[in-house]
């Protein structure tokens, strides 16, 4: 059974009617009150619909109880959420109703949980959410719509997370997207095989998701920032832990000046007794003494609860001075930030001593982490409001024209989720949907959403430190992170608002005993797939075995989120596919599990096949491949030869009919030298457009450069029998890192045998210091004269 949010417009109808449709079984609308969304009573007349008599926890849990009742577990739920009819306003960034319903659909998923995971057991189970931001999860944001349910991405890739085999993701579409299209992007994405992703974006530019683009550097101090000695930084949560590391070290390169806020009392003087201890031991110890001096028993919560205050009072100090031995200026406001009025009253006195606010500096945040299934509202109510009713209320204080800075600090909880943390997930996707709106109204501010990973230090224990290493999760040094966080304000960087520090903290899902047979069918055609026109034999586009290895690799990652390729087994060609027109034909990927090893590693039989027009199975390719929760570890080729005495242009092998390949796989620059037990090439991939590779993405690895290793074969061949080859098989593949396109490598081929008619040889990818990008063992070229009048030549 299907339960979906009615949003009050012919969207939930069309879904409602498309799944239905589909035989999706019984539907269930759930109405939300009238003053929260307005929906016609005479809509959705052919479905049971339920209202809730308000959106409290009790309301919440007496319609879905009255719900399964009725009508049985519910197995998916589909959150339409209303598209925002106006634009942000900056004093009132988050509308009360738009609030309510975010949390409304928190609790819902959290009481959906079980009937959700147990659907799970027995067919595909699914939590999706649907929103109407701009159609790119918010970025490149509109000036006219609220980001605020982008918060829900948060919350759903947590759920993806918790729950076991739900189905979880997010769709965004265009606010004016035509309902059947919509329906029916809707209706595609719950049929998706691909559980690695979590979001999607519908616009005019197609389909979208999110994922980062990796830069690594050295932490030089960047130059011409715009941040200056006349530049005054409001900081919510800068007085202690990470954000005043950060604080100091723009103090330390620009000497500018910070107003503070904080909860804690400054100053207020301490016990004489425990001047100049600074030992937490020592600390505790004297406070239990006087405890039992005065008569009172001394409990753990009583001794922190008594301490607390005073360090957080040395912490405050502390950064007071080292801003201050920065030439740098600095005051500390004790103030409550959900009290706007309160904050703008204390700030007045300040401002005129400082000058007017350039910058804001949101670095407040709290944590009650619990699964899902265990959150309350209070739990809710502390984590979001601490991120978005006190980022309101600092943006309240200050006039935004006069904004040059504009710095959150969100978590990469938001942006991949993070076990226990769904509401601190929710509420930092919320800061991140809205640093792209801020962008888009106010460009000429700088700002910056920084999704952190975990930090040594701050929120981080040793305990969580030590778990967070287990799961090869990266922890932030206090000194880099906040190097980072002040390079990334230099002006060559204004135009970025959102950057993601660090790794994501998922780690995969265990896997039971049984051993499971899955299989994926998906259309290919030629016209989807441009670059098949580049690997013709006789005529007519064929795939080529690598580019099948990474199909059957990729869907295999697709069904085991957090999973890697990292090798394969007994790669063959059985009948390839062979494409004798444009029309799309259908093709099953199955896959079944051969073994589930103690190290992680899962080795799966996967063959391609289709149906012959007599309706009979044909299958194509086969491959054993192996995933592992851990990326295979690069090696170093010991024996290669860079020598260039033997030289020829890659250009020659494409031209006089060594190589078949057309311009998607000329890849061979140039040949170095060659001998009866080795052949060593200079190689370059030429970039790629999406468009191009069209269903066939370069990943796990890039089949377009990993093809080289195939071609190498060819061209040793051609050298010492003057006749055409083709491999068919790949006995054992080992791939570590994807090789760059545009960027030069090597392939060395070290022959193992041979005989007139079959190659066997090891081939190798690797830079010119011999780190290993890939590596073919035992691949094998049929050797055949017959094979030269089935290849073309291609252009170059």
């Amino acid at each position: 059974m299907c339960l979906i949010t009615d949003e009050g417009s012919l969207l939930t109808d069309a879904i409602a009617n498309k799944l239905r449709q589909q035989g999706w079984g019984t539907i269930v609308i759930l109405r939300f009150p009238d003053d929260i969304v307005h929906s016609e009573k005479n809509r959705l007349a052919d479905f049971e619909v339920v209202q809730t008599k308000d959106l409290s926890e009790e309301s919440i849990q007496q319609s879905l109880n009255q719900i399964q009742e009725n009508h049985g577990t519910i197995g998916s739920f589909v959150h339409i959420h209303p598209a925002s009819s106006t634009k942000l306003q900056l004093q009132n960034l988050f509308p009360e109703k738009e609030k309510n319903i975010i949390k409304t659909v928190f609790f819902l998923a959290k009481h959906l949980n079980p009937s959700l995971e147990r659907s799970a057991e027995t067919g595909r189970s699914c939590f999706f959410v649907i929103t109407r931001l701009n159609g790119m999860l918010g970025f490149g944001a509109s000036r006219h719509n609220n980001g605020a349910a982008g918060g829900l991405y948060g919350l759903l890739k947590t759920a993806n997370i918790e729950w076991n085999n739900v189905f979880c993701r997010a769709i965004d579409l265009t606010p004016d997207s035509k309902v059947e299209e919509a329906a029916d992007f809707i209706k595609n994405e719950l049929y998706d095989a691909d559980l690695r992703i979590t979001e999607v974006g519908y616009s005019k530019e197609g389909r979208m998701t999110l994922s980062t683009e990796i830069q690594n550097g050295e932490l030089e101090v960047a130059n011409g920032s715009d941040v200056d000695s006349q530049s005054v930084f409001l900081v919510a949560g800068g007085a202690k832990g990470v954000t005043a590391a950060c604080v100091v070290e723009l103090a330390k390169r620009h000497r500018c000046r910070f107003i503070l806020l904080g909860r804690t009392e400054y100053p207020v003087d301490e016990p004489s007794w425990l001047n100049g201890i600074t030992n937490e031991k020592e600390l505790k110890k004297l406070c239990m003494e006087e405890f039992i001096k005065n008569g009172e028993k001394p409990t753990p919560v009583k001794i922190m609860n008594f301490l607390r205050p005073i360090l957080a009072q040395r912490e405050i100090k502390a950064t007071i001075t080292a801003i201050t031995a920065e030439s740098a200026k600095v005051d500390y406001i004790s103030a409550n930030i959900f009290d706007q009025k309160s904050l703008s009253e204390k700030l007045k006195p300040v401002i005129k001593a400082m000058g007017p606010i350039t910058g804001i500096i949101h670095g407040a945040g709290v944590l009650a982490d619990k699964l899902i299934k265990e959150k309350t509202f209070a739990d809710y109510d502390a984590v979001v409001s601490t991120k978005i009713d006190g980022l309101q209320s600092l943006i309240h204080c200050i006039a935004p024209e006069q904004l040059k800075h504009l710095i959150l600090f969100s978590s990469a909880a938001g942006f991949y989720g993070n076990e226990a943390q769904s509401d601190y997930a929710l509420a930092n996707e919320i800061l991140n949907k809205f640093a792209h709106q801020f962008k888009a109204l106010y460009p000429a501010c700088h700002v910056v959403s920084f999704n952190w990973g975990p930090w040594d230090g701050g929120m981080v224990t040793p305990e969580l430190k030590r778990l967070f290493e287990q799961r090869n999760v990266k922890v932030i040094p206090i000194d880099i992170g906040a190097k980072i966080m002040a390079n990334e304000l230099s002006s060559d960087q204004i135009g970025i608002s959102q950057v993601v520090i660090g790794n994501s903290m998922v780690i995969p899902k265990s896997l039971d005993e049984s051993l499971l047979t899955s299989t994926v069918t998906r259309s290919i055609g030629l016209n989807q797939n441009p670059f098949l026109s580049s690997h013709i034999i006789g005529k007519e586009p064929v795939m080529p075995i690598i580019t099948a290895l990474s199909w059957m690799a990729d869907t295999c990652e697709q069904l085991y989120p957090g999973y890697h390729f990292i090798a394969s087994d007994n790669t063959g060609v059985l009948k390839g596919i062979v494409f004798k027109d444009a029309r799309p034909d259908n093709y099953a990927v199955q896959i079944k599990e051969t073994e589930k090893r103690d190290s992680g590693e899962l080795i799966l039989d996967v063959n391609i096949s289709s149906l012959s027009p007599e309706n009979k199975q044909v299958f194509h390719y086969r491959s054993l491949i192996h995933l592992s929760p851990f990326q295979l570890e690069s090696s170093v080729l010991q024996d290669f030869k860079l020598a260039d005495t033997e030289p020829k242009q890659g250009a020659e092998f494409y031209r006089d009919g060594t190589l078949f390949h057309g311009p998607s796989f000329q890849t061979v620059s140039r040949q170095l030298n060659i001998d009866r037990k080795r052949l060593t090439l200079l190689c370059e991939a030429p970039g790629i457009k999406s468009q191009e590779s069209g269903q066939f993405q370069p990943n796990p690895f890039n089949f377009f450069a990993d093809d080289t290793q195939l071609q190498a074969l060819l061209i040793w061949v051609r050298h010492y029998y003057q006749s055409a080859s083709l491999p068919l098989k790949i006995a054992k593949g080992e791939f570590y890192k994807k090789i760059p396109f545009n960027t030069p490598f090597y392939i060395t081929v070290q022959v193992e045998s041979t005989t007139d008619t079959k190659l066997v040889a090891n081939t190798f990818a690797h830079d010119k210091y011999g780190h290993l990008y890939s590596k073919l063992i035992g691949a094998e070229a049929i050797i055949s004269k017959a094979l030269d009048g089935k290849f073309l030549r291609q252009s170059t």
